[in-house]
């Protein structure tokens, strides 16, 4: 009686220690799995907002473009109207 007492202690022991390992490695797969996938949605918000910034400075860098280019022209405008006519001094 005291040996299969013993014995259903150690089964027991072994049992619950099998059981708790399995459930650690499946928490650290799961922790794991879970990282990967916070690092693919960073690296993807990362392209995202890189992305975004590059499209804001292109767009900021047109409307610089075209503002200097109607300065330009309005210069123009302007030298050609204040010009003496040709054949003036």
């Amino acid at each position: 009686m005291i040996v299969a007492a013993g014995g259903g202690f150690l089964l027991g022991y072994i049992g619950q220690r099998v059981a708790t390992q399995r459930m650690r490695r499946e928490t650290e797969e799961r922790t794991r799995h879970i990282l990967h996938e916070a690092e693919k949605e960073a690296e993807s918000k990362k392209r995202e907002a890189s992305l975004e910034a590059q499209t804001s400075w292109y767009q900021a860098k047109a409307g610089i473009e075209q503002e200097a280019a109607a300065s330009k022209l309005e210069l123009q405008r302007l030298e050609k109207k204040n010009s003496p006519p040709r054949g003036e001094p």
